[in-house]
């Protein structure tokens, strides 16, 4: 399955194995008409933890799943936080 013609395809999704339209403004990744995490496309998509990683903050700069202690840092492998 595949967006309407219309739209664009959100490429974090795509790298998570899903298919999702690209929310644009909806987006807290979106400035000045353009995705800001794109040019980390070639890295999220050969990094699942990435992928994650940016889905989680995503979530959480656009108000979801707001709480204490939310750390993102802790769903990347130890070898990576340092």
């Amino acid at each position: 399955m595949s967006p309407p013609a219309d739209d664009h395809p959100c490429h974090l999704q795509a790298a998570a194995g899903r298919v999702e339209a690209c929310p644009e403004s909806g987006c807290p990744f979106w400035v000045d008409e353009e995705c800001v995490v794109a040019g980390l496309r070639p890295d999220y998509e050969h990094d699942p933890d990435l992928v994650q990683l940016l889905l989680l903050l995503r979530t959480r700069l656009a108000g979801g799943g707001q709480g204490r202690g939310w750390a993102p840092l802790r769903l990347l492998p130890a070898e990576r936080r340092r």
